[in-house]
């Protein structure tokens, strides 16, 4: 019987190292796989930033406070609009919002134009967003108090990305895309 015992005890030692090592390689592969997604969203923010008929709203928009038609800042919000459609719906997008540096919401696909982002995580998120090496931001999935202005009663994303008009002497803005996790963290844990 001394034989017995010692052969299960080396037997389940043998498929708890087993699992183990299954479980590890299954957790190394979904947090490569959740840091794919995640530089994927702050790429796709990057590019959309980066883009100069996008710089150049953020300029118009941003040089408000000088007096404008208000039919022309009507009109940068829809050109906006008509730039990032093609991003909206896609890899979970939901919305867009277009501040200032200081959280000043210029533009939003949502009802948040012209309101300012002012709580204490917003405002920590806009620092990082601004602060370099990266100029960009993704957040953990997090319940937004602002997320119903998009629809959204669940968890959202912020991809937030730096907005560096070129020669101009316009402060720095932010962009976010406001995404909906749900759809693609299923995929991520498949």
């Amino acid at each position: 019987t001394g034989f017995v015992v010692f052969n299960t005890r080396e037997m389940t030692q043998a498929q708890q190292d087993s699992w183990r090592l299954t479980m590890q390689t299954q957790l190394e592969g979904v947090l490569e796989q959740a840091a794919r997604w995640t530089q994927e969203r702050e790429d796709g923010a990057k590019a959309a930033a980066a883009f100069e008929p996008l710089m150049q709203i953020y300029s118009q928009l941003r040089s408000v406070s000088r007096p404008q038609p208000a039919g022309q800042v009507v009109q940068w919000r829809a050109d906006l609009k008509a730039l990032l459609a093609p991003t909206l719906n896609r890899n979970g997008v939901v919305g867009y919002l277009m501040t200032t540096g200081t959280g000043q919401v210029l533009a939003s696909s949502g009802t948040l134009a012209g309101q300012i982002l002012d709580s204490a995580s917003e405002q920590e998120l806009l620092r990082q967003t601004l602060t370099g090496p990266r100029y960009a931001q993704v957040t953990l999935p997090m319940r937004w108090p602002r997320s119903g202005a998009f629809e959204q009663t669940g968890p959202v994303i912020l991809a937030a990305t730096a907005i560096w008009p070129r020669g101009e002497e316009t402060a720095p803005g932010v962009l976010f895309l406001v995404i909906d996790p749900r759809a693609h963290f299923d995929d991520i844990f498949k």
